[in-house]
């Protein structure tokens, strides 16, 4: 087997079996869930999880496409770490000022889509963890750039 093929049939061993560890703690979480959670509780659970994956969705503004485009454009190692360290510290505080303009208004939020004020605490619990997740997202696209799968794999598991 060339050394190309080998290192593809090697990646794409590490993202599969990394995809099964994460399918496979979900279907593992399922049943916790269900037994912590009554249905309606696990429904508002669900709804603020959608809800803070639609915000990451908006946050990141289309640029870990722009960043993959831009690092693989780069042809020196400095330019890639400027580009790699610039979009990832404007996103940390880009996310960071939106989250806090927001969480005032997470009782609000609480009250216009699920008609409970006292769904609140999830609200902000899904808004301080977004800049993490983000953050957490991009550090991800970093080392699926670098092709580095088994690293990758550990952090997303």
């Amino acid at each position: 087997m060339t050394r190309p093929l080998r290192r593809l049939s090697k990646d794409f061993a590490v993202y599969g079996f990394g995809e099964i560890v994460v399918k496979a703690f979900s279907l593992i979480s399922l049943p916790v869930y269900t037994r912590v959670f009554n249905p309606a509780e696990f429904g508002v659970l669900s709804y603020v999880i959608t809800l803070g994956g639609l915000l990451g969705a908006v946050l990141v503004i289309g640029g870990d496409s722009a960043y993959a485009r831009f690092y693989f454009e780069a042809r020196t190692v400095a330019r890639r770490q400027l580009i790699t360290s610039t979009w990832i510290g404007f996103l940390a505080l880009w996310s960071i000022v939106v989250s806090l303009l927001i969480l005032p208004f997470a009782g609000l939020i609480a009250e216009a889509f699920l008609s409970d004020r006292g769904t609140t605490p999830l609200f902000v619990a899904m808004l301080l963890v977004g800049p993490i997740s983000l953050v957490n997202r991009m550090c991800a696209q970093v080392l699926r750039n670098e092709f580095r799968a088994t690293a990758y794999t550990a952090l997303n598991v």
